[in-house]
């Protein structure tokens, strides 16, 4: 397996990722787990009930979400500087993450 790396700028030195991975396995199962099964549920069920579904499909609800025993492996990613999502724009980051 390659060594993960993250690359903050074009041609600019890669930053080993292993730092990361143990941060999140460390944590899965107490923090980052169970922060990212709540989120998801509430967003997935937020939109469920905010969709103009026909009549038939009105009923359909989530009934469970699995994150896993085991965090996921990031293999790459980089970030730019950009401005933040409308209405109120502001310095922030782009990101992309490659997982395994």
């Amino acid at each position: 397996r390659a060594m993960p790396s993250l690359q903050l700028r074009p041609g600019a030195p890669s930053e080993s990722l292993g730092w990361l991975n143990v941060l999140l396995a460390a944590g899965w199962a107490t923090t980052w787990g169970p922060y990212l099964h709540e989120t998801l549920t509430a967003s997935i069920e937020r939109s469920l009930a905010t969709l103009p579904l026909p009549r038939t499909l009105s009923s359909i609800a989530l009934t469970s979400l699995q994150v896993g025993s085991r965090p996921p492996f990031l293999l790459s990613g980089s970030a730019a500087a950009c401005l933040g999502p409308p209405p109120h724009e502001r310095p922030g980051a782009a990101a992309v993450v490659e997982l395994e």
